[in-house]
């Protein structure tokens, strides 16, 4: 081989390295993930291998084969920026990429060197992007509740387990479920809850059911609460909060980067804690293998390119379509977001038993906790499962839920990682036991919506096919509370969430809200997310009856 044609290899492998290493160390700088770890080694040595793959076959192809290769290759590392995260970029970007390629020919390769390296040694250097990895702490002036007397105030507790299914809504057919079920109804009631088995949710999407139980009176508007992108939702109306405010009590607040509770105006905000969604930086320090590791966080750099999830979803969507008419059956390849919130939410426990050890007295604690949520992580015990692949066994409310055996099987992870939320609870109430704060406090906890492992999504197209096991699996909420005005015990009632949190409200300020005692409905909502369209409202008597 001529020096010439060395030196053209050698372009073409370094290019082709160059251009899938920008999105990989740009992927790596935004998560913060430490690039001491081993799994980062390996991650970067898969890159560059592949890197030199390309570089070679893009050399040894023919004209018209080098020109789609190429621009293929520019686009897919385009595809992992923000920037690109639409059909009209990235139809823009292929034009001119093509273009350029067939205009430049063999110099196109240089161009591409230079852009490439250029961009690398700035996202090397400078900061990239505005994503949360870790925790945030913000504190606010306090009310002065000194010059108000309010300090006498009875501290309340209120935790929303995101997605923990309702005490008579646990699958009794599942593998530990009898025993799941009773271990929590004796937990809250010997720790003098007042338990409401049959409560239920309107809504099977958070960013609709959180909102409209804080503001008590359900509204068929979808996403009426929230405007612009779901990975952080500002709450524009908070009734609940403001009823305390108007008590005199101080709030603090702990939220996970999915919903804002913290910019509201005329609230008495004293502190926010915020935990991140969707970092992948806590995988670092788990006690799993490296090549485990390694897996979850490839899939999770893979799953930030669009044109990877639009050729996913063209095989789910298509090509197993395609193949089923031929009676041939491929494997089902979700399309899945890389989410750790699960293994973020864990921080808030930790987070309130160190200030319930300060002076509480006029505080409302507020702490939204993404569990017993997917992914689903730990087992009983919150060990976390050392094998990944398990993870992403999510609840995506899509065209594809389950069948009958994939919802055994998610249920065979759900169930023990609400085992591990009972066990925390557990440890905390010990904690305010000891300190002498536990039976001062009121507790209440709740949920937004059930497991949603359903069969049948809550959509209204599906209104003819839902069954009483769809309803218990979607919407069936757990609420308990612990308070003075409560005798502690077990309630059968079926009741909204929303309207036991405004009861609640009612009894705690002594004013009376207009409510209907059973709004006994549910909302099914649009396929699409955010559609904000109306949703349909279905009598829980279709299930019931």
């Amino acid at each position: 081989m001529l020096i010439k044609d060395k030196y053209y290899l050698g372009l073409h492998v370094v290019t082709a390295i160059l251009l899938l290493l920008c999105p990989t160390i740009y992927y790596i700088k935004l998560n913060q993930y430490p690039v001491s770890q081993l799994e980062i080694l390996w991650l970067l040595m898969i890159i560059v291998g592949l890197g030199s793959v390309s570089g070679v076959l893009s050399y040894f192809l023919n004209w018209a084969l080098r020109t789609i290769f190429i621009t293929f290759l520019v686009m897919f590392s385009l595809s992992f920026f923000p920037e690109f995260h639409s059909q009209w970029p990235m139809t823009i970007g292929f034009l001119v990429v093509l273009t350029l390629v067939i205009l430049l020919g063999r110099f196109i390769m240089g161009l591409l060197f230079l852009v490439a390296s250029v961009f690398l040694g700035a996202v090397l250097i400078f900061p990239v992007g505005n994503i949360q990895t870790e925790p945030t702490l913000k504190e606010f002036p306090t009310f002065p509740i000194e010059k108000t007397g309010t300090k006498n105030l009875r501290p309340v507790l209120h935790i929303l387990l995101d997605e923990h299914i309702g005490i008579d809504g646990i699958p009794l057919e599942m593998a530990g479920a009898t025993k799941l079920k009773q271990s929590l109804q004796d937990f809250y009631v010997k720790n003098n809850f007042h338990l409401y088995t049959k409560a239920y949710s309107h809504y099977s999407r958070s960013y609709n059911a959180v909102p409209n139980i804080l503001n008590f009176f359900p509204r068929s508007l979808d996403n009426i609460y929230f405007q612009g992108e779901h990975l952080h939702n500002v709450l524009s109306e908070n009734a609940y909060f403001h009823y305390l405010s108007d008590l005199g009590y101080n709030l603090r607040v702990y939220q996970s980067s999915y919903i804002d509770f913290c910019h509201l105006p005329d609230i008495h905000l004293q502190s926010c804690y915020t935990y991140p969604a969707a970092s992948i930086q806590y995988i670092a320090t788990l006690p799993i293998p490296v090549m485990q590791k390694l897996s979850y966080l490839s899939r999770g750099f893979l799953l930030t390119s669009y044109l990877y999830e639009i050729l996913l979803r063209g095989y789910e969507d298509q090509l197993r379509d395609l193949a089923d008419r031929f009676h041939y059956e491929l494997k089902h390849w979700p399309w899945y977001h890389a989410h750790t919130s699960t293994l973020a939410s864990m921080s808030v426990f930790s987070e309130l038993a160190a200030d319930l050890q300060k002076d509480i007295g006029g505080t409302f604690f507020f702490a939204h906790i993404i569990l017993p949520h997917s992914p689903y992580v730990f087992d009983e015990h919150c060990h976390v499962n050392p094998n990944v692949n398990e993870w992403d066994l999510h609840t995506y409310l899509g065209d594809e839920l389950n069948t009958i055996e994939s919802r055994q099987k998610r249920y065979t992870h759900y169930l023990p990682q609400v085992a591990c939320v009972q066990k925390n609870m557990a440890i905390l109430f010990q904690q305010m036991k000891k300190l002498g704060i536990y039976d001062d406090t009121t507790i209440v906890i709740h949920s937004d919506h059930g497991s949603r492992i359903m069969l049948n999504g809550p959509f209204e197209v599906n209104q003819d096919k839902l069954t009483l096991q769809d309803f218990n699996d979607g919407f069936s909420a757990l609420f308990a509370i612990k308070s003075p005005n409560y005798k502690p015990g077990v309630s059968q009632k079926q009741l909204a969430v929303d309207y036991l949190l405004a009861r609640f409200v009612e009894r705690l300020t002594g004013n009376a809200l207009p409510l209907k005692e059973r709004e006994s409905y549910i909302f099914l909502s649009p396929q699409e997310a955010k559609s904000q369209g109306l949703m349909l409202e279905m009598p829980l008597n279709k299930f019931l009856s």
